[in-house]
């Protein structure tokens, strides 16, 4: 099953990839790209920060993250003849305070009444409505409007928080040693009574002494814990 991705490409690498000269694209890999998958290159003029008509469908024939930038991928490309079927339209992957915002604007994160082009022209609109907010921050990011219009048009799932240990040192007295040593203890979070404790555990059976918690609960607990956090790794 092909996945569609819609993006936009200046006048000059979209005339690139017409002529056949240009095979490749580079981007941020935050679509889930897949080989496969089918490009929609949107024409488009950064001056004018406007779509110029032209559309081509080109499909993934390889990717590669070598000497890429962290994050980035490079997608090799051929241009498919038009009429080929469509049988999924991948959605984008968006922050949660990105998609409570829809949420709380939009029912079912669709606007009301406004088209994804409209959506587009007034973007300088849109974002000065953000004011000075988390949101802005986010939505100024190169590309991240685009993101923003096809999370509100075509819907979209939620980034998946990163989660974290609180790795604590703590003294331990030694009875062998007859002295202090030093080992790390584990923040232990119970979330239905609001209670922490650090606990010095086996390495062997560290699941029952770790809380994963994301970092505004860490922050909740206290600010001064996020120093000692260590992210969960997959």
């Amino acid at each position: 099953m092909k996945a569609k991705h819609e993006l936009k490409i200046e006048h000059k690498y979209f005339q690139a990839v017409k002529d056949g000269r240009k095979k490749f694209e580079i981007r941020k890999n935050d679509r889930g790209f897949q080989e496969g998958d089918l490009l929609i290159l949107r024409e488009y003029d950064p001056i004018t920060q406007e779509f110029l008509g032209r559309i081509m469908k080109v499909e993934i024939s390889y990717m590669t993250d070598y000497a890429q930038q962290d994050g980035y991928v490079v997608l090799g490309i051929e241009e498919i003849w038009e009429g080929e079927e469509l049988t999924e339209i991948k959605k984008v992957v968006i922050p949660k305070f990105v998609a409570e915002f829809l949420g709380s604007h939009w029912e079912d994160g669709e606007p009301a009444k406004e088209d994804k082009a409209d959506l587009i022209r007034n973007q300088e609109h849109y974002i000065r409505s953000f004011g000075t907010s988390e949101l802005k921050n986010w939505i100024v990011k190169a590309d991240n409007f685009i993101l923003f219009v096809e999370a509100a048009m075509n819907g979209y799932e939620v980034e998946k928080e990163k989660l974290y240990y609180v790795e604590l040192p703590v003294s331990i007295w030694n009875e062998h040693l007859g002295e202090l040593e030093t080992k790390y203890g584990y923040l232990k979070y119970d979330i239905t009574s609001d209670e922490t404790k650090i606990a010095v555990c086996d390495p062997w059976n560290l699941r029952n002494f770790k809380s994963k918690l994301t970092e505004e609960t860490i922050k909740s607990i206290d600010e001064r814990y996020w120093a000692f956090a260590v992210e969960v790794e997959g």
